[in-house]
């Protein structure tokens, strides 16, 4: 026994999985424990302020009312026509006061819901003037009951009083409230106890809560209470005089609130019973525990695999060094616990992924900007309002001198066969970090941006010397060459600040990246160099050939490939030398930026001495027609497996990016990823369930919907943001998609935002 025992105690994982699993219970047991008694004293105790506040609220509320009621029987006695005819006597009374003076009551009733009806009394002339059914004589009216009941259970001063009358308890008011010898007529004013009851604790019973106020006689004047309370229940509150406190009915305790009602001479009750108020208190601690004990046993079983994962290699470490030693190491034959220093590459280890992942974080802020930035290569132009927004993030969109250079990627498809989606995406934003700290360093404003596909686009302030900015380009693809280990091709604007459409200067520098396939120079390229290659040559020849041989190879047609390049071939024997030296390398320089994406660049160098290995035309056409039927096969074998798993949110990450562009088409994605738009459709097609076409349209209605919502945006510049290249396009898409406007669905929106926000404040 004891043997097995050591043995299990003498293994490092299972010894500090103990000590981590006795830490963890010491610490959550005792906490939730802590965490749930804290939560119960703090829950009572808002709830106790809760229905004090509720109860204060409601006194100062039914205090008010009362006032009110109070004030508006005094207008109404003092009323002329309504005096007159209380004063008449048998010699005086005249009919004209009393039509005025029900025409006054019924202008009284109508401006107050609360009074459910109003009786004036002459006690002189006999009469009864009903506010609904006009004048009676006092000993034929059909109420006489009802007002004498008033008139004589009425208090000393002007206060409302309960009486019972056919069965009901009334509350009514009598005007004046005590006999004087010039009094000749009373106003009695009976009240809607269940109107007023209805408005006065509207919102304010819920299950657990009752109020009720009581008369001196402790009988309910408005509300209810709980079922348990009888007249002794209730003789027993009201000798409480403290304005809160706990009472025990029929086996429940009850947390009950007082307030004196200062108009009259009442009680406000707020009645809970702490059972309903405690269970649901104890519910949640329930959770609490419940939720701690998974925590724990999460924490046992993290800190025993965690401890196995770190321990047992050492513990195997051990026994191999006490093999190797022998009684060299009886120490630890006696004292296995020498194995804890395991602990320490642990600990490291976990700071090292603490580290990893705060250094991963994206800001999103920097998610914006980007977008932005895109926005503004793409469309070429941005909007004064985007330009605003975007001069927060940087600088770069108040520079008024501003340039664009390209850093395209060599040697692209074997850049997709080494690295998957996700690290070519991580690498292309250290390029650009790499290239932003070095100008940064320089004293420059640059914001690189990522465009998807091969290549990223570089924003930088030109308000400088033109070398000064060749040597910051120069030590940035220096440094992604040392730290990376990726070569790239860079062009460049023209010196000076782009005055022109920033998609066009965009355009023709990514064309420029794919000269060193003809200058075979390492080299930042300008728009010069492409115009001395072509200097002093008038090529004659039709490009179209070349265009449809790159689109037969795209499409996989190998038969009808090699037809086009035989005639392409054909026109070019015809050529003199010079201008047909010159076409070869044109040719060239379409076909590498065509499948830059799929050609091994390093097999080509510079144009002129890689076609001087060749001895006649016939050898370059055979050439060009193996590279053809490679790069068929090449694209073939990918549709099987390699890059079609990763191919759809590729083309969906793509669109992402370049939403916002009004030129986004199958085809351009399709070029961009060195494949046929053919194909893409049906990757597409068989991963999302969806053709390509109908995403992009989804995805630009879905950004309209969003910013129809979440800003203030002219609808025609939310149309633009997404992407829509016109006002038809954009207003016959969205109707199409939400069959309504766009003005319908904004105002739609927002009105059922209204809606939600106002009665959630209710």
């Amino acid at each position: 026994m004891e043997e097995p025992m050591r043995n299990i105690i003498g293994k490092s994982y299972l010894r500090i999985f103990f000590y981590l699993a006795a830490f963890f219970t010491v610490i959550i047991i005792p906490f939730s424990y802590f965490l749930t008694n804290q939560y119960s004293k703090q829950a009572l105790t808002e709830i106790n302020d809760f229905i004090s506040e509720k109860t204060d609220s409601l006194s100062q509320s039914f205090d008010y009312m009362l006032d009110n009621l109070q004030s508006y029987g005094l207008t109404m006695s003092q009323d002329p026509y309504i005096s007159s005819w209380l004063k008449e006597d048998s010699e005086t009374e005249d009919p004209l006061i009393a039509k005025e003076a029900l025409s006054s009551l019924m202008n009284f009733m109508s401006l107050q819901p609360f009074i459910s009806a109003t009786y004036l009394v002459n006690m002189e002339t006999g009469n009864v003037l009903d506010s609904v059914e006009g004048i009676h004589s006092l000993a034929e009216f059909k109420d006489r009951e009802l007002i004498n009941n008033a008139i004589r259970h009425r208090p000393a001063f002007l206060a409302f009083h309960r009486f019972e009358y056919d069965g009901r308890s009334l509350l009514a008011l009598v005007i004046p409230s005590a006999q004087l010898k010039e009094n000749r007529g009373y106003l009695v004013m009976v009240l809607d106890r269940s109107l007023l009851q209805k408005y006065l604790l509207q919102n304010r019973n819920n299950g657990n809560t009752e109020f009720s106020i009581l008369d001196e006689q402790h009988s309910i004047v408005v509300g209810d209470v709980p079922s348990e309370f009888d007249h002794a229940a209730m003789n027993r509150i009201a000798e409480e005089s403290a304005e809160q406190f706990t009472v025990k009915i029929k086996g429940n305790v009850y947390l009950i609130h007082h307030k004196k009602i200062q108009t009259e001479n009442w009680q406000l009750y707020s009645i809970v019973k702490l059972k309903d108020v405690s269970g649901r208190v104890d519910r949640f601690q329930s959770k609490i525990l419940l939720s701690c004990l998974i925590l724990l046993i999460l924490l046992f079983i993290g800190a025993f695999w965690n401890s196995k994962r770190s321990m047992g290699r050492f513990s195997v470490l051990a026994k191999q060094l006490q093999n190797l030693f022998g009684t060299r190491l009886q120490y630890a034959n006696r004292a296995p616990f020498e194995e804890f220093t395991i602990i320490k590459s642990g600990l490291d280890y976990m700071m090292n992924n603490l580290e990893e992942m705060n250094s991963s974080r994206r800001n999103y802020q920097g998610l914006i900007k980007a977008e932005y930035l895109r926005h503004w290569i793409l469309h070429g132009s941005i909007s004064d309002a985007m330009r605003t927004e975007l001069s927060y993030m940087t600088e770069i969109a108040n520079n008024t001198d501003l340039n664009l250079a390209v850093f395209r990627l060599t040697g692209y498809s074997l850049f997709c066969e080494k690295y998957d989606y996700g690290s070519r995406k991580l690498l292309k934003y250290s390029i650009g970090n790499i290239t932003q700290e070095i100008f940064m360093n320089g004293g420059y404003l640059c914001e690189p941006v990522d465009l998807g596909s091969d290549h990223l686009v570089l924003l930088f302030g030109c308000d400088t010397a033109k070398d000064s900015i060749l040597g910051l380009l120069h030590e940035a693809a220096k440094q992604i060459g040392n730290w990376l280990g990726i070569q790239v091709v860079m062009a460049i604007g023209e010196q000076g600040a782009i005055r022109e459409n920033l998609r066009t200067v965009y355009d023709r520098i990514y064309d420029l990246t794919f000269m060193n396939f003809l200058s075979g120079e390492s080299k930042i390229y300008m728009q010069e160099d492409y115009d001395q290659l072509v200097k002093g040559h008038i090529v004659t020849l039709d490009e179209s050939l070349i265009q449809e041989v790159i689109g037969l190879v795209k499409s996989g047609d190998r038969d009808r490939t090699h037809k086009v390049v035989e005639r392409l071939f054909g026109q070019l024997q015809t050529l003199p030398y010079a201008e047909c030296k010159v076409y070869l390398n044109i040719m060239l320089f379409r076909i590498v930026k065509a499948f830059s994406k799929v050609m091994d660049e390093n097999d080509i160098k510079e144009g002129n001495q890689f076609l001087e290995k060749f001895d006649s035309l016939t050898e370059i056409k055979q050439w060009m027609l193996t590279e053809m039927d490679q790069i068929i096969d090449l694209a073939q074998a990918q549709t099987t497996g390699g890059r079609k798993n990763e191919l759809a949110p590729e083309i969906a990450d793509y669109v992402d990016l370049h939403l916002h562009d009004s030129m986004l088409t199958v085809e351009e994605i399709a070029e961009h990823l060195g494949y046929s738009g053919g194909y893409i459709r049906q990757i597409f097609k068989d991963t999302y369930q969806i053709t390509l076409s109908d995403f992009i349209l989804q995805k630009r209605v879905d950004r309209v919907k969003e910013l129809l919502v979440t800003s203030d945006m002219p609808i025609i510049d939310i149309a633009e943001r997404s992407g829509f290249q016109s006002r038809t396009t954009f207003f016959t898409a969205f109707k199409r998609v939400t069959q309504m406007t766009p003005s319908q669905y904004r105002e739609q929106t927002t009105s059922t935002n209204d809606k939600e926000i106002t009665n959630g404040q209710a």
